[in-house]
């Protein structure tokens, strides 16, 4: 009898139709440095047999990956074996049911489904903002420079428990229909941004509702954390949650008049800048430019100088 097949086919039934959670298997191996790029993460090889120094395996989430060093790869099952996981841990690398969640209602977008342990930062009691209803202000949200009046407009909260614990949640609505909310680490951790179950980014234009009614002159950007520093600095914003534009997102964007990009400084921002420029054709497209990695991390000043004074693309 082949045991070992045995075991191996048994455990590919038992991943087999589950949603693999690449997150819980990072904390799972004690990984807090894992780089995202793409759909992927980068890391030290999990390989035993290999010294890897820098990170050279492609982890994605779907759980298939490649050492781009020693050259081992696999699927899923493979990964497990070869990091000899027992099916204990194995189960814990997978979403399971609903996810748990708390209500909040916002004075203007009504009640929002949000992550357990959500706690808005700001007391509604008023559809008017005041800073002095802050019940509380992360440390992390003022050294972004996020001001008292994104936090009350954008309902962005705080989990303290749950899947989304230490994580900054900013709920994403577009076109006045909530989507869904990220989760963004405050203290490094991987993934930088946890969405909820189904969630299809390319329906989300973060900062579309506070600029659809008025807003001709749009700044777009890849994450949230830009908008919101965009707008700092004077400009409607819009972030596509990424450096890919959908059709939808496109849509949405035609609506102005003039569009500046702000991407980030790497490969990705080219793409956003590439998709952008494909699929809005007609409408005036100007390329802002700094030395700063993205936008968020632009001081005001900067960022302000960059948007007045970006070209226009051909």
């Amino acid at each position: 009898m082949d045991t070992a097949r045995i075991l191996k086919a048994s455990r590919k039934s038992r991943i087999r139709g589950r949603k693999f959670n690449v997150a819980s298997f990072l904390r799972l191996m004690g990984i807090e440095d894992a780089r995202e790029s793409g759909n992927s993460y980068m890391i030290r090889c999990l390989n035993p047999d290999h010294e890897d120094h820098n990170p050279s395996f492609a982890l994605g989430k779907q759980g298939v990956f490649i050492c781009y060093s020693c050259g081992v790869s696999g699927g899923l099952s493979a990964l497990f074996d070869l990091v000899g996981l027992t099916e204990e841990q194995i189960d814990t690398c997978f979403e399971e049911g609903e996810e748990p969640e708390v209500r909040f209602r916002h004075p203007k977008y009504g009640e929002l489904r949000l992550p357990e342990g959500f706690h808005p930062c700001y007391q509604y009691v008023a559809e008017s903002h005041d800073a002095d209803r802050m019940i509380r202000f992360p440390e992390y949200l003022k050294k972004r420079g996020v001001t008292t009046e994104q936090i009350w407009r954008y309902g962005i909260g705080v989990c303290d428990t749950g899947y989304c614990a230490e994580r900054i949640v900013v709920p994403l609505l577009t076109a006045g229909k909530l989507e869904g909310w990220a989760a963004r680490t405050m203290n490094g951790g991987t993934p930088k941004y946890l969405y909820p179950k189904g969630m299809k980014k390319s329906h989300v234009l973060f900062g579309d509702d506070c600029w659809a009614s008025n807003g001709r002159n749009i700044v777009v950007c890849e994450g949230i954390m830009d908008a919101l520093r965009i707008e700092q600095a004077g400009y409607h914003a819009a972030a596509v949650l990424g450096s890919k534009v959908s059709l939808y997102q496109a849509m949405l964007l035609r609506r102005c008049t003039k569009l500046t990009i702000c991407p980030d400084n790497d490969v990705a921002g080219e793409q956003l800048v590439i998709g952008l420029h494909d699929k809005l054709p007609g409408v005036p497209i100007y390329l802002a430019s700094y030395e700063a990695g993205d936008p968020g991390e632009c001081p005001v000043e900067v960022l302000q100088q960059a948007i007045a004074g970006a070209e226009r693309l051909a």
